[in-house]
């Protein structure tokens, strides 16, 4: 996971960025990490791990090129339909569970995803956190990380009850 999510997006950027800075007036670049990056769930670590490396790695990009180009989004989803279940191994039956219930659940496509990281790009956004559920806890996160941790906690408890 960590290979593929944040080993492979850093090789992307490295591939890139030099024709990025080449190419100023029209070059951004947009990295896809997940809200679990931001939030770290329970049995998730390794995923959120690689993606909070994708955030910190887009972050120092950033840095890196100040206020001339590329721009940098982060897009951080929360669940949206795609195929991502079918070659992901998760390591609990209820795990499995949790993931396909909010993947039927989810009303974000890919494709809508895809949009709103492209506006999000025009926009030159920093952050593109995709979700109503994932925009408030990315809120909550950043004022009350205690208790957003704490909240995160108690629905994983509830979830390995049922």
């Amino acid at each position: 996971m960590i290979e593929i999510n944040l080993i492979g997006t850093a090789l992307g950027c490295e591939t890139f960025l030099p024709w990025l800075r080449a190419h100023p007036h029209t070059s951004h670049l947009i990295n896809v990490a997940s809200i679990a990056g931001i939030l770290a769930p329970p049995s998730m670590a390794a995923y959120s791990a690689s993606k909070a490396g994708v955030i910190a790695l887009s972050e120092s990009i950033a840095a890196e090129c100040g206020q001339r180009r590329p721009g940098v989004t982060i897009v951080c989803p929360g669940f949206f339909r795609s195929g991502l279940l079918t070659t992901w191994h998760l390591s609990s039956l209820l795990e499995s569970k949790e993931a396909t219930r909010r993947m039927r659940s989810a009303w974000w496509s890919s494709e809508r995803v895809a949009r709103q990281a492209l506006r999000a790009a025009r926009l030159n956004r920093r952050y593109l956190v995709v979700g109503v559920t994932a925009r408030w806890l990315w809120r909550l996160k950043r004022l009350a990380p205690r208790v957003t941790t704490c909240i995160i906690r108690m629905v994983y408890k509830r979830l390995t009850r049922d």
